[in-house]
């Protein structure tokens, strides 16, 4: 057991296995994700005191309107972001990527 999910289930008394599941994915995403798994990946995201990411103004319009395609967006500009930056991108994250590429519309600011 992970320790963010000991934390979660011994002092904050959560047991949901999809709480559980939604946090364990929220940072890199995983194919196929579920509503709440969704929900929570954008929250992580968009949250009104983030302001460093790029196009963030834009993805949170498209957040609200198309989850799928919110997830989308924020895993294009995620990875675009990383292949600038030294170190490696996690698996999951360009797998998760290539499930809902097919969502993603074309943007401005894609190349």
């Amino acid at each position: 057991m992970r320790r963010q999910e000991w934390l979660l289930r011994k002092k904050n008394d959560i047991h949901d296995p999809e709480i559980l599941h939604a946090i364990k994915v929220h940072t890199t995403g995983e194919p196929d994700m579920n509503m709440l798994d969704k929900i929570v990946y954008i929250a992580d995201y968009i949250e009104p005191l983030r302001k460093e990411a790029p196009h963030l103004a834009e993805i949170r319009q498209i957040a609200f309107a198309d989850l799928n395609q919110g997830v989308a967006e924020i895993l294009y500009d995620t990875l675009h972001y990383l292949s600038g930056r030294k170190g490696s991108v996690d698996p999951t994250t360009q797998l998760t990527y290539e499930f809902y590429k097919p969502y993603g519309k074309e943007q401005p600011w894609k190349h």
